[in-house]
């Protein structure tokens, strides 16, 4: 299958390792460390989170965040958890 295309329309090679697609099991991992920083930030502050979580979902689903991006935004999470 051909994942991109370049800007004049030719297929690019097909990704491989870290800049392959994140699976499944990998993005809910990443949604629900997104969502104990956020809690325990204090950021959904007497909202419902839920609402707030199907949007970041949504937002990164667009993205079709790879494996490597995932480990990098889960390392700024780490990083902003520890820093608390």
């Amino acid at each position: 299958p051909i994942y991109c295309r370049a800007a004049d329309g030719a297929p690019l090679d097909e990704p491989r390792g870290e800049d392959r697609p994140a699976r499944s099991r990998t993005t809910e991992d990443f949604y629900a460390h997104l969502e104990s920083v956020l809690r325990d930030g204090d950021f959904f502050s007497g909202k419902n989170p839920k609402p707030i979580m199907r949007r970041f979902r949504l937002l990164f689903s667009r993205a079709t965040l790879t494996r490597r991006e995932v480990g990098l935004l889960r390392g700024l999470l780490s990083i902003l958890d520890r820093d608390r």
